[in-house]
């Protein structure tokens, strides 16, 4: 009973001082030096090998030996753990008849996979070394030139018209020639007397033309003691409406004035001494027109013309038939 008591106590104290802090006189206690982990081997990857059925061979002959033998692979860095492969030596060039195929079964039992060790690539001796094929230069990007935008589509503006510049043809100037029938004072007929003059046309437009008409003419009668000279001047200003281009009929007419210009001439005696002595009498009156015409265009704006208008003046009514020719410009 004692000694299980000194026992322990004995226990007690030596836990007690495992628990206590190594005094300074004392050398620390030694540390325990963890032994390292060996490294776990990395399985292998092995690729299911598939069987081909059994083929009948035929007995090869034993392979020629080279007068190099190959030499065994250098030892690369690979874990120390891993046992590599010996090289394996190259087949000798051999000749096998082809066996008869046997037909493969219908139904095909499973396989199971074979694992199968890496095995390295076989080193051959300088003699049979195999130069390797040129390897072609990178293929470098020619640069190109940049192929120019077309344009897009301009779409002009349709350009204001602008009026119509003048018809070289719409001036006209020309000459008349023909009679101007006069009602007598008393009555009884008419007296047609030689007139002549010019005239000056424009077409304000294809189907309209303005004009304007001079007019001259006149007459004597009497005896070597008496004599009257009677002279009309005409103006008239006429407007037209056109039917026609170079062959053309004018419909219209207008107003003007007609200067009457009368001379008298008296002679009292056959003396050549006696001056006669005479009387001057001028009248002008209004005139109306009413006209239809006719021209012609012949070579270049070359005219001939025809017409007769019927003119009312001092209330009565005169003929005047003209013919005429002028150029167009």
């Amino acid at each position: 009973m004692s000694r299980g008591l000194w026992l322990l106590l004995l226990l007690a104290s030596a836990a007690r001082a495992a628990d206590e802090p190594t005094p300074f006189w004392l050398p620390p206690p030694a540390v325990k030096k963890k032994a390292p982990a060996k490294p776990v081997k990395k399985p292998l990857k092995k690729k299911p090998v598939q069987l081909e059925p059994l083929e009948m061979q035929r007995k090869e002959k034993p392979p020629v030996p080279e007068k190099h033998q190959p030499q065994p692979a250098p030892r690369s860095m690979e874990p120390s753990w891993i046992d590599p492969a010996p090289p394996a030596a190259e087949p000798a060039p051999r000749t096998v008849e082809p066996a008869p195929r046997i037909p493969e079964p219908a139904v095909r039992t499973q396989r199971t996979p074979v694992e199968i060790e890496p095995v390295a690539p076989p080193v051959r001796s300088p003699a049979a070394r195999v130069p390797a094929p040129p390897i072609a230069p990178p293929a470098v990007a020619i640069p190109t030139a940049p192929v120019p935008e077309q344009p897009a589509a301009v779409v002009l503006a349709e350009p204001e018209r602008e009026p119509p510049a003048d018809d070289p043809r719409r001036w006209s100037l020309g000459a008349a020639f023909g009679a101007w029938g006069k009602s007598r004072s008393d009555g009884t007929g008419r007296d047609w007397q030689v007139a002549y003059g010019l005239r000056f046309g424009r077409a304000l437009f294809p189907a309209l033309e303005v004009e304007l008409e001079l007019l001259r003419a006149g007459a004597s009668a009497g005896s070597p003691f008496v004599n009257a000279t009677a002279t009309h001047n005409l103006a008239a200003l006429r407007a037209f409406w056109v039917l026609g281009d170079k062959a053309a009929l004018l419909l219209g007419g207008g107003a003007g004035v007609a200067l009457v210009q009368t001379h008298y001439a008296l002679q009292p005696s056959t003396d050549p001494g006696v001056a006669a002595t005479g009387l001057d009498a001028n009248a002008v009156k209004s005139v109306i027109e009413i006209t239809a015409a006719a021209h012609l265009r012949i070579f270049r704006g070359l005219e001939a013309r025809v017409e007769v208008s019927a003119a009312a003046r001092d209330g009565k009514l005169e003929i005047l038939p003209l013919l005429g020719a002028g150029a167009a410009f």
